[in-house]
């Protein structure tokens, strides 16, 4: 950890994670380190069916907080997420997890992405001005204080997802 909680090394991990990649994991222009606000220019990760182009994340957490198994980010941010099919999924059917825990607790306090790009070959559905809170701790994930403009109008809403099936689902929202 100590490593990583200094600018050098953490531009250091991210040489390696660009040199070691081969090619599916690229990242551009990160300051800060991981015991500090950092900032992305560039994610980019290609796999044989999409790439997923992240621009301008902004990142401020409490690392200590692992010390006791939970991630609590104060602030997520990005410019741009980019999700660009290469290529059709196959036709299999889709089969749930066996649980939608992790092992330790998460709390995003507040997140925002200024444009969601769904990029398919017959066009793009872009949906801008995504924010909330998510909180993960306990047995759902409860998404809170969300808005987001769409082509056709702005919503609002609240949600909460068990974490275990059947996965028990409750929430509004309002156009």
């Amino acid at each position: 950890y100590a490593l990583l909680a200094t600018p050098g090394g953490f531009a250091l991990l991210v040489d390696g994670v660009n040199r070691h990649s081969g090619g599916a994991l690229r990242v551009e222009g990160a300051r800060g380190h991981f015991g500090a606000p950092l900032t992305i220019r560039r994610i980019v990760v290609t796999t044989a069916l999409c790439r997923i182009e992240l621009d301008g994340l902004r990142l401020e957490w409490r690392p200590r907080a692992l010390r006791e198994r939970r991630l609590e980010v104060v602030s997520l941010a990005a410019a741009r997420l980019a999700l660009v099919e290469l290529q059709p999924a196959p036709d299999e059917p889709l089969t749930p997890p066996a649980s939608l825990r992790l092992p330790f607790g998460v709390l995003v306090e507040a997140f925002r992405l200024d444009e969601l790009a769904l990029v398919k070959p017959g066009g793009t559905l872009r949906l801008l001005d995504l924010r909330g809170r998510l909180d993960g701790r306990g047995g759902a994930w409860t998404l809170s204080g969300a808005a987001v403009t769409t082509p056709w109008a702005g919503a609002r809403g609240a949600l909460t997802l068990g974490k275990d099936a059947p996965y028990p689902l409750a929430g509004g929202v309002e156009l």
